[in-house]
């Protein structure tokens, strides 16, 4: 079967984890809420949870990576990355600490993280946040760096980017690593949660040839496509991705080898 962890927001705007289970055939069998209490006032994770990477153990130990959301007043919110372990394969979370578990390079915020085992070690890729006033409103911008750990708990940032900025590009999220392909959804600064045309779309990137490939819009879902992760079957790839700003829920697409 498949778990997707994804988060909804409550009548009080708070982002909350939750997760689907379906079959290989992408038909729902379970949905329910992932018991993971909101921070007390003036943590973190005060004003929500959002899962954003997980991975499991030899033992079978689950580490959550989070984006954990809270209010700020010079700007709009604050997010960083938190961590919740399980130990039943997913049943029961306990969050490792009050505070945050990454906060990602001096004063950048931290948006959504994607963790990977590589040979002895751990690389987390992360989108690396900061404030601009565009057009007289306050915008997130961010690109995609690099930090590295052996343990899952501490973190060493190297400030390396893996994904950069052009032009008018203002947000770089979601970035993940397979075989070789890394993709990750992209928008301009301006005008992007209305125009399709800078609105988020998925690209994929190859790391042999440091090019990026294509540009992955799946029909229909033209307004916004974004924070994409790919799985692979025997004959095809199956991408789930956010369209629409969570509108209407969770997406797929499906693309035969």
């Amino acid at each position: 079967v498949y778990k997707i962890y994804y988060s909804t927001r409550d009548n009080q705007n708070r982002s909350k984890p939750r997760v689907a289970t379906f079959t290989k055939q992408l038909v729902i069998i379970s949905d329910w809420p992932i018991e993971i209490p909101l921070g007390k006032p003036g943590t973190f994770d005060s004003h929500g949870i959002m899962p954003s990477s997980i991975i499991t153990q030899d033992d079978g130990t689950k580490f959550m990576y989070y984006v954990g959301w809270s209010k700020r007043i010079d700007v709009p919110y604050w997010n960083s990355t938190g961590l919740a372990i399980s130990k039943d394969n997913g049943v029961t979370w306990e969050k490792y600490s009050e505070g945050p578990v990454f906060i990602g390079d001096g004063g950048n915020w931290v948006g959504t993280v994607d963790v990977e085992e590589h040979e002895g070690f751990f690389d987390m890729l992360y989108s690396s946040a900061h404030w601009e006033e565009i057009d007289g409103k306050l915008e997130p911008i961010y690109d995609v760096k690099y930090a590295q750990s052996i343990n899952l708990i501490n973190w060493d940032v190297t400030g390396d980017e893996m994904v950069s900025l052009e032009g008018e590009e203002g947000g770089i999220a979601a970035a993940r690593e397979k075989d070789g392909k890394r993709y990750y959804s992209i928008r301009n600064k301006k005008d992007y949660r209305t125009n399709p045309i800078n609105s988020y779309k998925i690209q994929s990137w190859d790391a042999n040839t440091n090019e990026t490939i294509d540009e992955l819009l799946p029909s229909g879902d033209e307004i916004m496509c974004a924070y994409p992760f790919v799985i692979e079957e025997e004959d095809k790839y199956i991408m789930f991705y956010n369209s629409d700003f969570g509108k209407s829920g969770i997406s797929y697409a499906i693309k035969m080898k």
